[in-house]
């Protein structure tokens, strides 16, 4: 299996997902600051964090050694969707951990008739007593 430029890892049964190819990563890290919010030093209180974002573009295609395999993937990503099992996402900029796979988009074309291109999208997972930035000192 070629190697790629991002993959997955799954917890619980810490198995990597490896795509054939990654074409674009997106990435969106992002606050929503309240109207309301006060200043404390150097921190703005009430700035709540919002949920990293990666979206993979992927390519997906049957190798001769392996036919099927792009229909294997995209069912076991499904299957992670499906269960919100949480993920590690790995690219060249970094690791995410607690990822959730939010969307598939998957599309076969006459391009990729022995496969699929699409996009990911994985969504941090933030416990709610994480989502505020609490002043402490």
């Amino acid at each position: 299996m070629p190697q790629s430029t991002a993959y997955i890892i799954s917890s619980g049964i810490d198995y990597t997902y490896r795509f054939c190819g990654v074409t674009e990563i997106e990435y969106n890290f992002a606050l929503n600051i309240d109207a309301d919010t006060s200043q404390g030093g150097d921190i703005i209180n009430g700035a709540r964090r919002l949920p990293n974002q990666i979206r993979l573009s992927v390519v997906e295609t049957d190798v001769a050694s392996q036919p099927g395999w792009a229909a294997s993937m995209l069912a076991a990503l499904d299957s992670i969707r499906r269960n919100r099992v949480l993920c590690r996402v790995v690219t060249s900029m970094g690791s995410w951990e607690n990822m959730l796979l939010s969307e598939i988009t998957a599309t076969q074309d006459e391009a990729n008739q022995y496969g699929w291109a699409g996009d990911i999208v994985f969504m941090q997972y933030i416990p709610r007593s994480e989502q505020y930035y609490t002043d402490t000192s």
